[in-house]
């Protein structure tokens, strides 16, 4: 088989004449001289020819399988576009549906977002307007309200003066009345009955002189014209004087007063204000206790704690929670004393920088009075 491919070759290689016959003969088929080896070449050629074409034909029939597989693929790919096409097409209508609805949605909402504004602009002049009223009302109110408080300052100024005058006026009689009664009580002759009338009546002119002074000081503290003069001062000792003295006025009145103090305990305060508080408490508990009024005080860290206890009944629970406080006092309780001498108290106190408080008791009343001894 290979030679005879090569006798092929050979021979279209070149052109055909007798002498290169002969010499491609003597060369390459030295064997074709013999008849056996002709009958053999016969042979290759015809089984070459049935190879080549069994090779045509599985050729033929390949390209008809391909030209199948091709034309399938086509069809699929016809098919295939076909429905991508119809898919764009829906999706395009769609797509298009979808902008109408938007393009709808849009002009809705400018037209909202129109309407807004005018409103918005409509709403904005009313504030404008609303303001300018606000503020020009205000300022008419303002105006009025400061004329209102000129007129309770010059209203209050005239009502202090008028206090103090009327304080003042009634001093001098009540003087005379408390003299008058404590030159009475001298005479040996008063029987009993008549000595007890004199030691009322000048009970009760110390009671009042007392309630002058605490109404004069309430209305100067009120105006922050008292004025508190601060030194180093022996509580110890000035409790035990206040004591002394008023065991005169205990005595009249058929109770005892007790007191039990700490030596040395030394305050920075003005005595004359710090004594007007502590007295103040000391004639309360007096004033309402039973028997007996008990005075206490001991050192504590940096400070001066000092109690004020009577057997009296005490205060209603109305009354403990305003006891401080003249302004929640009504008129029966201010005549009764329970107004100004205890405000003064807590207000001198505090002027100090101390605190004082009204303990919970069953029974009685006690004051705890806390000043810094520093």
């Amino acid at each position: 088989m290979a030679s005879f491919r090569n006798i092929k070759e050979r021979l279209v290689s070149g052109p055909i004449n007798q002498p290169n016959f002969d010499e491609v003969e003597k060369q390459m088929f030295p064997l074709l001289r013999r008849k056996s080896d002709s009958k053999i070449f016969e042979k290759e050629i015809k089984t070459e020819n049935i190879i080549v074409k069994e090779e045509v034909e599985n050729l033929k029939e390949d390209v008809k399988r391909k030209e199948t597989i091709l034309k399938m693929k086509l069809e699929q790919l016809k098919k295939e576009y076909n429905s991508y096409v119809a898919e764009m097409e829906v999706s395009m209508l769609m797509k298009d549906s979808k902008i109408e609805e938007l393009t709808k949605q849009n002009l809705i909402l400018q037209d909202k977002i129109s309407s807004l504004e005018q409103t918005i602009l409509l709403q904005r002049e009313v504030n404008k307007k609303l303001k300018q009223n606000i503020a020009e009302q205000t300022e008419v109110y303002m105006q009025e309200l400061k004329d209102k408080t000129e007129v309770i300052k010059q209203q209050e100024k005239e009502f202090s003066k008028t206090i103090a005058r009327v304080v003042h006026d009634l001093k001098n009689p009540l003087t005379s009345v408390k003299s008058t009664a404590e030159a009475l009580s001298e005479y040996e002759d008063l029987d009993g009955e008549k000595k007890i009338l004199i030691n009322l009546i000048i009970s009760g002119a110390e009671d009042l002189s007392k309630m002058i002074e605490d109404i004069l000081i309430s209305n100067k503290i009120v105006h922050n014209a008292y004025a508190v003069e601060k030194k180093q001062l022996d509580i110890s000792k000035l409790i035990e004087e206040m004591v002394e003295q008023t065991k005169i006025y205990a005595n009249r009145t058929g109770k005892e007063i007790s007191a039990d103090i700490e030596k040395d305990l030394i305050v920075n305060a003005d005595e004359l204000k710090i004594k007007r508080a502590i007295g103040n408490l000391i004639s309360n508990g007096l004033k309402y206790g039973k028997r007996c009024v008990k005075i206490s005080a001991k050192s504590l860290k940096n400070k001066v704690e000092i109690e004020i206890s009577d057997d009296g009944e005490g205060f209603d629970r109305e009354v403990k929670e305003k006891v401080f406080s003249n302004k929640e006092m009504n008129t029966t309780d201010l005549i009764n004393g329970n107004g100004f001498g205890l405000t003064n108290a807590k207000r001198i106190i505090e002027l100090h920088g101390g605190q004082i408080s009204l303990l919970p008791s069953e029974k009685g009343t006690t004051f705890k009075i806390i000043l810094p001894n520093e």
